[in-house]
């Protein structure tokens, strides 16, 4: 079903519980969107996240390890290389 819709760009995986999904073009332009829950039997219980989402949530979590561990502000900032401003963002979620 999904490999009818799938643009010759696109990929999918299915691992375990989790469907990985590779929409170059943007996920706004595929067809295999509103497909996706019903082919793959989850009702409306599906989440997604881009790439850049998850890349930003282990930045956090980075930070946050970091910050356990005793480094300060500006040695969490250096150590990831990002600015201190963010480190202090991340910190006081």
């Amino acid at each position: 079903m999904l490999e009818a819709v799938r643009r010759e760009s696109e990929r999918f995986a299915l691992k375990g519980d989790v469907f990985y999904f590779y929409a170059p073009e943007g996920f706004h332009k595929t067809k295999m969107g509103g497909k996706l829950e019903k082919a793959l039997g989850v009702g409306k219980t599906g989440t997604g996240r881009t790439l850049g989402t998850l890349m930003k949530v282990m930045e956090i979590v980075r930070a946050k390890e970091l910050c356990s561990q005793g480094l300060k502000n500006r040695e969490i900032a250096d150590t990831l290389g990002i600015p201190l401003a963010t480190v202090k963002r991340y910190l006081a979620e």
